[in-house]
């Protein structure tokens, strides 16, 4: 049996970010609505939890065209975002919510690593040959990897 479409409104979605603690942030030049909890902060960088959705205007767009995305960022002071790690996408079935809260906390127990060479936290990547590793976030500057 197929999933059901269940659309979502605004105040569904403000509700259950809220009651995870995550707060709704503005990004520019973005229409999607954005969720973050920071995850963890150190001196040098800060790991956020996102959650990006395109429910706005107060409801969801019509089926298939859009999905709720959780992804681990990496924020460095001068030098942007970067995703440490992603999830699957939600869709908008009737158990939304549910699968909402599972890819958030999957997505807390996959912490990235330290760096066996410089320290700095690692993020995913992938290669053709290989599949998904950990890569260093300094790269270029600094080369370590390790699988995952």
């Amino acid at each position: 049996m197929p999933a059901t479409y269940t659309p979502i409104d605004i105040r569904e979605m403000d509700e259950l970010m809220r009651s995870q603690g995550f707060e709704q942030v503005i990004r520019s030049g973005t229409v999607e609505q954005v969720y973050e909890v920071v995850d963890k902060k150190a001196d040098d960088y800060t790991l956020v939890a996102a959650v990006y959705s395109t429910v706005a205007r107060g409801q969801s767009r019509p089926v298939g065209a859009d999905a709720i995305r959780v992804q681990m960022e990496l924020v460095k002071p001068g030098q942007g975002r970067k995703v440490v790690r992603g999830s699957k996408r939600v869709h908008r079935t009737q158990n939304w919510r549910k699968n909402l809260l599972d890819r958030i906390r999957a997505l807390g127990e996959l912490e990235p690593p330290d760096c066996w060479q410089c320290g700095a936290p690692m993020v995913t990547r992938k290669s053709r040959k290989t599949g998904e590793f950990w890569g260093c976030s300094e790269y270029p500057v600094c080369r370590g990897t390790r699988g995952i």
